[in-house]
């Protein structure tokens, strides 16, 4: 909130910021009155795929386009972090991880993708 004035769309001041989002809500048992919102342009859709799933020792991961910096986590099903590092490969070893289900959290800095995997 801008301090003793309104603020205007996307404004940025000394102290905060306005943020404009488009949010849309469907019902999962209809679709047939959704609404389509205008895209801005910079919401890329980004797909998280991994295989083989279950693994033993390797994790591949497949998404649309790699940053520099994107980081990885795993989690495990007591939500402790059991691994993190940054993705500068397209595979993670997972081979000192015990048997069990584990989720696969990655950012790149503008979106967090999750994806569950079971290591054997």
């Amino acid at each position: 909130m801008k301090w003793n004035g309104s603020q205007t769309a996307c404004e940025a001041f000394s102290y905060g910021e306005v943020e404009d989002y488009t949010v849309n809500i469907v019902s999962s048992a209809r679709q047939d009155n959704i609404v389509d919102a205008e895209r801005l342009g910079n919401e890329a859709t980004q797909d998280l795929e991994i295989y083989p799933n279950p693994t033993i020792d390797f994790v591949n991961v497949k998404l649309s386009s790699l940053a520099e910096d994107t980081t990885f986590r795993i989690i495990d099903t007591r939500g402790r972090m059991v691994k993190s590092g940054v993705l500068d490969a397209t595979n993670i070893n997972v081979s000192k991880l015990k048997t069990g289900l584990y989720i696969l959290e990655v950012n790149d800095g503008q979106k967090l993708l999750k994806t569950k995997f079971l290591k054997k």
